[in-house]
């Protein structure tokens, strides 16, 4: 009797209750060009059912090329998912905060797909 009981309680319980939430801070590393890395975190704040979500970028100088270690800037995005949530396009549309203590470089709206692995 409770073999049954089990049973229909997984055929009956959506199946994203056991997935992993991709809502919160994901963080890694940006590269660009051969010799700047600065961290990166992308926070996804809000995900529709289908697929799209909004949230922000977080982007932090390691003090290489033109920047000083610290610099940082915190842009909007809005963005979707695909390949059953494994691709993440996502597309800065505002500057929300950023600090420069250089004045030769400036931070920018970038768009890019991530691949969660």
């Amino acid at each position: 009797m409770s073999y049954r009981i089990i049973l229909c309680f997984l055929l009956i319980t959506p199946f994203n209750l056991f997935s992993q939430s991709l809502i919160g801070t994901w963080k890694g590393q940006l590269h660009q060009d051969p010799n700047k890395t600065f961290y990166f975190e992308i926070r996804i704040e809000t995900l529709a059912e289908n697929g799209y979500v909004t949230g922000f970028t977080y982007i932090e100088s390691y003090g290489e090329s033109l920047s000083k270690k610290g610099d940082f800037g915190t842009i909007a995005f809005d963005g979707h998912f695909t390949n059953n949530n494994q691709n993440l396009h996502f597309q800065e549309t505002k500057i929300v905060k950023e600090v420069k203590a250089s004045s030769n470089y400036n931070w920018c709206i970038a768009s890019g797909d991530l691949t969660l692995k």
